[in-house]
Formats: C-alpha cells, structure tokens, sequence
C-alpha cells in the first residue's frame, strides 16, 4: 500500500526510519509483564514508540549532518567520519565508492552539483516514517484488553509467553482462539 506520489527526476522519497509496532509491544512485555492495568501497558508502549522516534530522528539528523560535509566538499572531514567514528555514509547505505551515474544523471542537480543521487542533488527532499504491522499491534491490545484486564482470564504474562512460543504449549491454543475472537 505504499504509494509515494514524486516529480520524476525533481525529488524521491527516502524512508528514515521503520518501527513495528507489534514488535514494540512484545519488547515491552519482554522487560515487564506486571502492569496493574491496560492504561499503564499502553503508556509503556507508547513511551517505547516515542523512544524509537526520537532515536531514528536523531539518527537521521546526525547522517543528514555528515552527509553535508561531502555535498560541501569537506572530503577530508566526511571521509574522517566514516573512518574513525562509524559515522553512515548515506541512508541508503550506498558508499561514495559505488556510485549511481546512471540513476543520477535521471534528476535535477546532479550534473549541476557534480553529486550523485545518493547525495539528494535533487530539489525536493522528502523524508518519512513507516510505521508497520499497525492492524496487528491494535488486534493485539484490543485482544489482551480483553482476555487480561477485563475478563481475568489470563495473566499477562501468561499470554506473552504464549505469543513467546507460538501458542504451542500445553492448554495455548484455547489461549489463541481466544485472542484470536
């Protein structure tokens, strides 16, 4: 369902960042299976997500920084960076060693610029996040709403452990049918 609308050859569009949500909500009851109520679930959650955020923003600042460096012809400090702090070459992980001249000579600014496309010569950048497996992280609490908080049925724990093992102990798969309905 990805559908980016672009100018040919005036812009792309470059993901920054991907977070599953659903892997955000296992990794919370990974480190703590012992919330009094769904309300304290959701904030842990949330503030997991938020973290994630504010973690890939901060990244792609930092690249964005480094990658300035080349596009201002600072070579030396950019070519440093690379070396002697880690520091990422591009987002899309392609290396200045291994250009796109094909690719690049396809959008605005490249040729002007002298840089390749992975450097975003072009005059539209736009830049998003993903937020994937949304539908599977809100069944998933709408289902452990109800199955834990609401009916008593299980305890948190108990259902991420099931989830852990893939219902496939002893007595999990009325577990899974019933956060399945």
């Amino acid at each position: 369902l990805c559908q980016d609308m672009n100018i040919p050859g005036k812009g792309d569009f470059w993901i920054i960042s991907g977070i599953s949500l659903a892997n955000h909500l296992m990794d919370v009851l990974a480190r703590d299976c012992s919330f009094a109520s769904f309300d304290a679930l959701m904030t842990a959650v949330k503030a997991s997500v938020a973290e994630a955020i504010r973690s890939s923003v901060e990244w792609y600042n930092i690249a964005e920084e480094h990658l300035a460096l080349y596009a201002n012809g600072n070579l030396d400090a950019y070519f440093d960076g690379i070396k002697n702090h880690g520091m990422p070459v591009d987002r899309g992980a392609n290396s200045p060693m291994a250009p796109l001249p094909l690719l690049s000579a396809l959008f605005h600014g490249s040729i002007e610029h002298a840089l390749d496309v992975a450097f975003e010569p072009y005059p539209i950048k736009d830049k998003g996040m993903f937020f994937g497996t949304a539908v599977e992280a809100v069944n998933a609490l709408a289902a452990i709403r109800r199955v834990v908080y609401d009916q008593g049925r299980y305890t948190l724990e108990k259902v991420y452990q099931a989830c852990k093992n893939n219902f496939d102990g002893e007595g999990e798969e009325l577990l899974r049918v019933l956060l399945w309905n």
